[in-house]
């Protein structure tokens, strides 16, 4: 009892001296986390210990970006995710990720509805290349409002053919001899 009233006012004097912050972004098992506080903060009443004097001690995120994210078989998170939950969320997949499966991904794209699904032909991890960037910056800006295009398409354009010879390079033998060094735009 003393721990939960030593919690209670730690999270009182917290939120009363923070700036609270309304955006999660998260990575792989953080992305999972993400998406489970949104929920939570959506419906504060299914997680008692986000409840001060039965009021919320946040509220909802204005954005949620997802990146890697699954929806964890913990049993919090099995019970709050069973219903959706609809912050604007950004999902980024990675079409060859070999750590979270199809199907997990699919386990928390099925319970946000209010989603937008990002996937890049890479594994495990966020893309960084300056189309990414520019479109991630865009998102957080102003996606949820507006139609941006996808970082993919403009990735996409500047992919280097596998037998051109600057990606695998041909010759004598020498392997410098045909590369061409790529140089992308960051700006």
């Amino acid at each position: 009892m003393a721990k939960t009233s030593r919690l209670k006012k730690l999270k009182s004097r917290t939120i009363g001296t923070h700036d609270l912050k309304d955006r999660y972004a998260g990575f792989y098992q953080g992305a999972g986390l993400a998406c489970l506080l949104s929920a939570i903060l959506e419906r504060p009443e299914s997680y008692p210990g986000f409840l001060i004097d039965e009021q919320p001690v946040h509220p909802p995120f204005e954005f949620c970006i997802s990146a890697a994210g699954f929806k964890s078989r913990d049993p919090i998170s099995s019970r709050i995710l069973s219903e959706t939950f609809s912050t604007p969320t950004l999902h980024i997949v990675g079409k060859m990720d070999n750590i979270i499966s199809p199907e997990y991904t699919k386990s928390i794209l099925d319970v946000s509805t209010n989603k937008r699904i990002e996937e890049h032909d890479g594994g495990h991890f966020i893309p960084s290349k300056a189309p990414w960037r520019k479109f991630l910056i865009e998102w957080m800006r102003k996606g949820r409002e507006e139609d941006i295009p996808s970082p993919e398409v403009a990735t996409s354009t500047t992919t280097t053919p596998a037998a051109s010879g600057t990606a695998t390079p041909v010759g004598d033998g020498n392997v410098n001899a045909n590369v061409v060094p790529s140089i992308e735009s960051s700006g």
